[in-house]
């Protein structure tokens, strides 16, 4: 039996959840099946886990157990950071293998990546600036120091994907149309906008996961909308023949199947991460536009409907993070042998 203890963040909360499995599967105190959805296809028999959300609060919370394994999902550095510095201070003060060490989970934010990516062949990233600005005199200021040419994707850092808050500034002679954005000293980001349409006028954004040393295809979907989080929205409104859309989306994944990328695990060990979810597009080189990381993503996150992916997918993809837990596990029992 290997025992997994998630480190899980709530935003803006105030509360402190335990919640546990046991080997058969039971769930004792509360459910929050969308907390976890990497670790509850795992065989209950082979794996027992044991969930710490951490909020806001500041009691001390003692989880009477010993795990093989801690595996972190605090996946978002600007949302939970309180919940993340906790994280932090918890791998510090244990000695257990983590999954995506807390420390690591800051060079994600888009800033820092695309610096992390610079040196690798066949990925690139936008050049992004993070900024807290308090004025639109500042926005200016630090996009005149910094060299950052139009158009320009600027975005609130800590939005929501259901609430983007974003805005593209097309020309400098336009700066004043920031107004619309809260200049109190929040993290904005400002990304060199790429128009990154296929010749045949649709956006492709397409999803990779790398687990451990797996690289596995997630989905592709097609719009004609930048912008796109998931199939209703992505597809909403489009004219084209949508059988000949979903069944390029879906060969997607046979295509890509054994599809080395060597830039995505050059950019998992740079980043010390052992999981994420890659958000990018594909030039006509097969060279990588990344656009963000995700350290909590995965299949049955509904960003595509129901059916998409085939059982056998699905296997290879919870057979990879099994894998990815075990590797961990016995990588340091072997160390301190």
């Amino acid at each position: 039996m290997t025992t997994i203890l998630q480190l899980a963040g709530l935003p803006d909360s105030n509360e402190i959840v335990l919640e546990t499995t046991d080997e058969t599967g039971a769930r004792r105190f509360l459910d929050f099946n969308w907390v976890s959805p990497l670790l509850e296809p795992l065989d209950p028999a082979r794996f027992r886990h044991l969930k710490l959300l951490y909020g806001g609060a500041e009691n001390p919370v003692s989880v009477n157990i010993r795990p093989d394994i801690v595996y972190n999902s605090i996946s978002d550095p600007e949302r939970c950071i309180l919940a993340l510095d906790r994280a932090q201070h918890a791998a510090r003060s244990n000695p257990y293998p983590f999954i995506n060490t807390p420390v690591n989970i800051p060079r994600i934010r888009p800033d820092r990546l695309c610096q992390t990516v610079a040196p690798i062949k066949g990925i690139a990233v936008p050049k992004t600036l993070r900024l807290t600005p308090h004025s639109l005199a500042d926005v200016r200021k630090t996009l005149e120091t910094d060299g950052l040419n139009t158009p320009i994707l600027f975005r609130e850092a800590a939005a929501y994907p259901e609430q983007p808050n974003h805005f593209i500034l097309e020309r400098f002679d336009d700066l004043h149309a920031l107004e619309r954005f809260a200049f109190d000293g929040r993290a904005y980001y400002a990304s060199s906008f790429t128009d990154y349409r296929s010749p045949d006028g649709f956006y492709r954004l397409y999803r990779f996961y790398v687990i451990g040393d797996t690289v596995l295809p997630g989905h592709l979907i097609i719009s004609d909308q930048w912008y796109i989080r998931n199939d209703a929205e992505a597809h909403k409104g489009l004219k084209s023949d949508m059988r000949i859309l979903l069944n390029e989306e879906k060969a997607f994944l046979k295509k890509f199947q054994n599809r080395k990328f060597p830039a995505l695990s050059l950019l998992k060990k740079q980043l010390g991460l052992d999981y994420f979810a890659a958000e990018c597009a594909i030039d006509e080189k097969g060279e990588l536009l990344l656009f963000g990381l995700d350290c909590n993503g995965h299949y049955a996150d509904g960003t595509k409907e129901q059916g998409y992916h085939s059982p056998e997918e699905l296997e290879r993809f919870n057979r990879a993070v099994e894998e990815m837990l075990l590797a961990k596990r016995y990588a340091v029992k072997a160390d301190h042998a």
